[in-house]
């Protein structure tokens, strides 16, 4: 990335510049912060036009959303390099990818967006909104009767179960 300096406007080529402190030119202050701020700036420019964005960092996992399939994955944090509020940066080895259409992101960036997300087709968790759901079957209900008896009525009048949070609805 080209360094240009504020005060003489001089282009610099960046492996040239990358160690200046001062503008040879005119002697005015280089501030490298600021080329590493618009690298950054346009970097998730890019990641925000992606189909992949993250909604939650749980101890474990990011959750990545795939806009493209409308679906939920887990990544694991252990993938990941630099945890914000607004970004995740990812290693330099690591893969990001949506596990049901396979689309593998480009950048190491994935920024947050869960509203990129179109309408689910499926059902979405009350309490954190996640689309990874477990649908609690007939004869796991059918279990819970028998053992607890009409303390089971809880449990058996709910139709999924959260895989994120838990939470039964």
């Amino acid at each position: 990335m080209d360094i240009v300096c504020k005060s003489c406007k001089t282009i610099f080529k960046g492996e040239i510049a990358k160690d200046f402190t001062t503008c040879p030119v005119c002697g005015a202050v280089i501030n490298h912060f600021d080329m590493e701020d618009k690298q950054l700036q346009k970097e998730l420019e890019e990641a925000d036009k992606s189909i992949l964005h993250f909604s939650k960092i749980t101890e474990t996992y990011v959750v990545i959303e795939c806009s493209n399939c409308n679906r939920q994955t887990l990544s694991p944090l252990k993938d990941f390099e630099e945890l914000e509020g607004t970004y995740v940066k990812i290693k330099p080895n690591a893969v990001v990818y949506c596990q049901v259409c396979k689309y593998e992101q480009k950048g190491r960036y994935i920024t947050f967006g869960e509203v990129k997300m179109k309408d689910s087709i499926g059902p979405r968790c009350p309490k954190c909104k996640s689309l990874v759901l477990h649908k609690i079957g007939f004869f796991s209900k059918l279990v819970a009767a028998g053992a607890l008896g009409s303390d089971a009525i809880p449990y058996n009048s709910c139709t999924y179960e959260c895989v994120n949070c838990g939470h039964r609805f």
